[in-house]
């Protein structure tokens, strides 16, 4: 197995409940930086991205993969009524760090932030990449364009919360 690979599939077989075969006995070697997976529709690309990020289980064979990997569909569907600081996982952080900053801060406020006092420039910083600002934070994906929510959930997932629990909510697809 060679050591610059990010994504290693060994043997790989995968079979839908009803019996179809999607893949079978895939062996392949993916490298760390930019692949393309080409092929056409419903040759089992979809299929395959789901496997290497563990949505799916393999029916036979293993995947090994180094470091963080992910699955973004190619249909998106985000709670509109999410806040765009809930989608990357900052909406309590940044409710807290405001009503410490408005003086009407409790204790469990305190414990929120943590050692999270820069939150906003984080945040701030995330948004300023796929080209939004600091006060689109407080809109809903609902207020967005569909390729500004498709940003938001790419974000999320380089940021680790989409498919996760924040605060009492669920970001992800649904």
């Amino acid at each position: 197995m060679p050591t610059d690979s990010a994504i290693t599939l060994i043997d790989l077989d995968f079979t839908w409940p009803d019996g179809t075969v999607a893949l079978d006995r895939l062996t392949a070697t993916l490298s760390t930086g930019r692949t393309g997976l080409v092929g056409a529709n419903g040759s089992g690309k979809s299929t395959l991205l789901r496997l290497i990020a563990g949505d799916l289980t393999p029916t036979r064979g293993r995947i090994v993969t180094r470091g963080d990997v992910a699955y973004l569909p190619q249909t998106l569907t985000l709670d509109t009524t999410l806040s765009i600081a809930d989608v990357l996982g900052v909406g309590a952080t940044l409710a807290a760090l405001r009503a410490i900053e408005a003086g009407v801060a409790t204790e469990r406020d305190f414990e929120v932030i943590g050692e999270d006092w820069d939150v906003a420039e984080r945040a701030a910083e995330a948004l300023r990449v796929i080209g939004l600002g600091p006060a689109d934070l407080d809109r809903t994906v609902g207020q967005v364009s569909g390729g500004e929510a498709m940003l938001l959930a790419v974000t999320a997932l380089r940021l680790g919360v989409l498919g996760h629990d924040v605060g009492s909510r669920r970001v992800g697809l649904m």
